[in-house]
């Protein structure tokens, strides 16, 4: 189990995080929805312990927290640090030696599920192409947490379905995955639970079958409605 109390975080004058709390039971694949700069990417951030939230914050999975969270989180912002002249091949071997949980076989897998070539050179490779790989790279780990930003950034549409048909067929069973993404409607079928972030603050936090049963609307559609209606000051 994935709980979070009373995360906030700033960063000078700006406060990005306020006051959230969530609980994400094991095996649970959760969508994180938001505007642009509605905080989804800080919030993955503090959880993954990239950055330090607030002294009251309480971060912990299956009861254990702190440093120990690094190790049970899997999570890969961007590939920034690696050259332009490294290959995909090579970035692969850096994760097999940082991380005892990689797993090479599985990382195999994907990589050719989604068609990625192991000798391209990273600075050779599309917004797309290089998605993938970061997909492919934070899901070969046996974790705990498993946090995706944007996985379809620059990714067509059979190429994503190629993604979430990757992610359940290799996931592990007990494994809690949160994906943020703008492509609502792609996420809506195999997700269980949604957030909607709004101002750093979480206003929604509903099981995908209450939102279809109760409101008898598309996930896209209910996005739209709550942070419309929440802009506006309708109580929700």
């Amino acid at each position: 189990m994935l709980e979070v109390d009373n995360l906030s975080y700033r960063t000078g004058r700006r406060q990005i995080l306020k006051e959230m709390t969530l609980q994400v039971d094991a095996g649970e694949i959760v969508g994180v929805l938001g505007e642009n700069g509605a905080g989804k990417t800080t919030f993955m951030r503090a959880l993954a312990g990239l950055i330090q939230p607030n002294r009251d914050a309480k971060i912990s999975i299956d009861h254990q927290s702190g440093d120990v969270l690094k190790a049970l989180v899997s999570f890969i912002p961007n590939l920034n640090w690696a050259t332009k002249s490294e290959t995909v091949s090579s970035v692969a071997a850096f994760y097999q030696d940082a991380y005892a949980d990689f797993d090479t076989a599985r990382w195999e897998a994907l990589r050719k599920e989604l068609k990625i070539d192991s000798q391209a050179k990273i600075g050779k490779l599309s917004k797309g192409q290089l998605e993938r790989v970061i997909f492919a790279l934070t899901v070969s780990r046996e974790a705990s947490v498993i946090l995706l930003d944007e996985p379809f950034g620059g990714v067509d549409v059979m190429t994503r379905r190629r993604v979430l048909q990757s992610l359940l067929r290799w996931i592990p069973e007990e494994a809690i995955v949160l994906m943020s993404t703008h492509e609502i409607n792609e996420i809506e079928s195999v997700i269980d639970r949604a957030i909607v972030i709004q101002d750093g603050r979480i206003i929604v936090n509903r099981g995908i079958d209450d939102i279809r049963t109760t409101e008898q609307m598309s996930l896209e559609q209910y996005f739209v409605q709550v942070v419309t209606e929440n802009r506006e000051g309708v109580e929700l």
